[in-house]
């Protein structure tokens, strides 16, 4: 429940603005308002944040800007930079334990999108003179031309299980369409999704994501609604949510959904007065629990609900941030008791943000601050990223376990392994060391029994994902002893 309601009480508690609540009759205020004000303190503490805010030092003015966080909790951002009053493309990440920015490529002053694939690598979509493609998936950063015609500046970019990737796109021009391009087959293949004659379906911003099927789920703006498309049951099924107004454009949306493939939509309204300003707001969608789409505005007051992103937690609970033109703030907003809990981040200046969770669902957001600072700010549960170069040595009777440490808020190590054969079948815990341990010994290894050793980082939020060694196997070792024979 949410609005600018009459005869409501609202209540600021550690930074959020909980929205307005019917109170009843006059008469039953007074008695109410202790009990509400007790349930909104405790909710409000239970879903306040704090937030850790960091302009990226050395960065050239930045515009356009998007994030991922792998599964290591590493943060990727791609954002637009103005070097020298040339725009380029710039990669940053704190994979190394501290930032590290490299540029691209040239591009135009337009919409950026990343993602990261299953092995933590970077894919980035962008506009230059057509939709463009890069990733460091090699090792090395490549870059392609998708597509130079028949598309728009808009674009976003998913990526599936095996690493192929998928990026959406208005056609820009009539008649009307709404693109995906895929690199699945070995070369960029434009597949649509809907074209019409009618100028409503002319595209004001789309967004993909794909599930943990390798299902597609696309949102996107035209006037008068929001639609969502999805392959799902192995055809295209596009659907009307059912907008607010037929005159009002909507604009910018985002798209995210559950494991299980629910989606959740955010975008924001722009309602054209000729008579005066112009308003913007906040809005969401999803279906509901009998498969029919729930659309609600959430924020409308001011020019507000520019640019929004949104990330699921888990179904249901969903994480959006999103800017207030009005106000130059930066907004966080998170759902959770039937209720909408609104916090200010930051300061901002122009153009997109973008948000990401990780594994312990920490939130990671990105925006621009001024004078064109690429900003990164996080809060919740921050799980440390996973160990790597996990290795195996061995001496005449101990097996030496070494890895790197690539966590700066870690507790300790959980060290696991893996012993074939064995009495205790499968992961056996042989370590619990303390911070910033790199390695640990096991005695007395079993002659021809195979070994395999794992390592992941905890913390008080949770632990990283593993980091495996390969195995080894304990084989009769022959020791040459040289004797001098008195003869």
């Amino acid at each position: 429940m949410l609005g600018e309601l009459s005869n409501t009480v609202k209540i600021v508690v550690n930074g959020y603005e909980k929205g307005g609540v019917p109170m009843g009759t006059q008469s039953t205020k007074s008695i109410l308002l202790t009990s509400v004000f007790i349930f909104f303190v405790l909710a409000g503490q239970a879903l306040a944040e704090t937030w850790t805010v960091q302009g990226l030092a050395g960065v050239p003015m930045g515009y356009y800007n998007d994030i991922a966080v792998d599964a290591s909790g590493h943060v990727h951002i791609a954002y637009h930079a103005d070097m020298d009053m040339t725009y380029v493309v710039r990669y940053a990440t704190n994979a190394s334990g501290k930032w590290q920015h490299i540029t691209i490529d040239n591009a135009a002053y337009a919409p950026i999108s990343i993602a990261v694939d299953h092995n933590n690598q970077a894919h980035i979509s962008y506009y230059n003179g057509g939709i463009k493609y890069a990733t460091n998936a090699s090792g090395q950063w490549h870059t392609t031309t998708v597509a130079t015609t028949y598309v728009s500046t808009d674009n976003d970019i998913a990526v599936d299980s095996q690493g192929h990737a998928y990026i959406s796109c208005n056609k820009g021009s009539f008649p009307w369409a709404i693109y995906y391009f895929t690199n699945k087959t070995g070369s960029w293949t434009r597949y649509t999704v809907e074209s019409s004659d009618d100028d409503a379906v002319s595209g004001t911003g789309s967004a993909i994501v794909i599930d943990e099927s390798d299902d597609l789920h696309l949102a996107y703006g035209v006037i008068g609604d929001i639609r969502y498309a999805t392959n799902k049951s192995g055809q295209w099924d596009i659907q009307t949510t059912g907008g607010t107004g037929s005159s009002d454009w909507y604009i910018m949306p985002d798209i995210a959904v559950s494991e299980s493939g629910h989606p959740y939509i955010v975008f924001c309204r722009w309602t054209y007065n000729p008579e005066g300003a112009d308003s913007w707001a906040l809005g969401y969608a999803t279906k509901n629990f009998i498969g029919q789409w729930d659309v609600s505005i959430l924020r409308s007051t001011g020019q507000t609900g520019i640019c929004p992103s949104i990330a699921v937690a888990t179904p249901g609970s969903v994480r959006i941030c999103y800017r207030n033109e009005s106000t130059n703030k930066i907004m966080y907003a998170r759902n959770g008791g039937g209720s909408w809990y609104f916090q200010t981040v930051a300061d901002a200046t122009d153009e997109t943000t973008g948000i990401a969770l990780d594994t312990g669902l920490g939130v990671h957001l990105s925006f621009c601050q001024y004078p064109g600072v690429i900003t990164y700010a996080r809060a919740g549960a921050v799980t440390p990223p996973a160990p790597s170069d996990v290795q195996v040595h061995r001496t005449y009777d101990q097996l030496h376990i070494t890895w790197k440490d690539n966590a700066g808020n870690e507790t300790g190590y959980l060290v696991q392994c893996f012993e074939t054969p064995s009495m205790r079948p499968g992961w056996q815990t042989i370590a619990e060391l303390g911070p910033n341990a790199t390695s640990c010994q096991l005695n007395n290894p079993l002659y021809q029994h195979t070994y395999q050793f794992r390592v992941c980082a905890i913390n008080q939020y949770g632990s990283s994902p593993y980091a495996e060694s390969d195995s080894i196997t304990i084989y009769m070792v022959l020791q040459w002893i040289h004797l001098t024979s008195p003869d």
